[in-house]
């Protein structure tokens, strides 16, 4: 019995890795597996809806003088947005090979709330922090198939 409940907690940790709990603050996988056990939440597999918008941001930052600063803006903003409604998911990775290139990886529920966020004081002050510091380019996509 161990073993199949070991089996079962384990497979709902990776379900969590591709999915979102419906639920107003961000948690910790550990208190999202515990919700689910203990109240029966429904899982949410956002990756599926075909309405949910994505972005993929691409950043390089042009000089190493400018790295610590771009770093704790990207940080900053990040910290930021995982707060916001309409949120779903806001990631940011780092080349493997390229240190100075950064990736966000952002899952929306809306058009309007891109928009929103694009007026938060943490974007505006993001978006100043980075001002030629970087190169960016931004595709705003959909699932289709």
């Amino acid at each position: 019995m161990k073993s199949f409940t070991l089996t079962i907690l384990f497979a709902t940790f990776l379900v969590l890795t591709l999915t979102t709990v419906s639920c107003s603050k961000q948690k910790t996988s550990p208190e999202i597996v515990e919700e689910i056990i203990d109240n029966n939440v429904e899982i949410k597999d956002s990756m599926d809806d075909m309405n949910v918008l994505k972005i993929v941001a691409v950043l390089t930052i042009k000089e190493e003088k400018y790295r610590d600063e771009v770093e704790k803006a990207l940080t900053s903003v990040v910290d930021g947005t995982r707060t916001e409604e309409g949120n779903i998911s806001y990631e940011l990775h780092q080349d493997v090979s390229n240190p100075l290139v950064y990736v966000f990886i952002e899952v929306w529920n809306s058009r309007e709330a891109i928009e929103i966020h694009n007026q938060t004081p943490h974007f505006l002050a993001f978006k100043e922090a980075i001002k030629n510091k970087v190169d960016l380019s931004v595709n705003v996509i959909r699932k289709i198939y």
